[in-house]
């Protein structure tokens, strides 16, 4: 089940996760702010006189963006299971077939499998 990250949990998450939460919010204030003139004056001239249709645009443009970041979400979840959680916490790249202790390939942060493990485990086996 998809919810969102409560405080506590924020820290909990792995940093490649507390990232994508941090830039998904980010791009919806953005975008929501930036569609706000278009909601509350519309742009007539734009739509010769059609304001309804304007008023949909910033609202599915919306829906889109958080539907995207709800789809990687739910990627990141099959991939971890996929690989029996043995993915790096920086950059989700899977460890599997690596030493248990080591350097990630893909960020080049230090790793323990174990740790890793325990951390993705957490996540998404609840």
């Amino acid at each position: 089940m998809f919810t969102p990250p409560t405080p506590h949990r924020f820290n909990e998450m792995p940093p490649i996760m507390r990232k994508q939460w941090i830039y998904g919010c980010l791009i919806l204030v953005i975008l929501s702010s930036a569609n706000l003139p278009l909601i509350i004056f519309g742009i007539d001239w734009l739509t010769q006189g059609n304001r309804i249709y304007i008023l949909f645009l910033p609202i599915l443009l919306d829906a889109l963006i958080l539907g995207w970041l709800v789809l990687r979400y739910f990627r990141l979840v099959r991939r971890a299971r996929e690989n029996d959680f043995r993915l790096c916490l920086h950059c989700a790249y899977v460890l599997a077939g690596l030493p248990d202790d080591g350097t990630c390939p893909e960020c080049g942060k230090p790793y323990r499998l174990e740790k890793s493990r325990q951390t993705w485990e957490s996540q998404f086996r609840r």
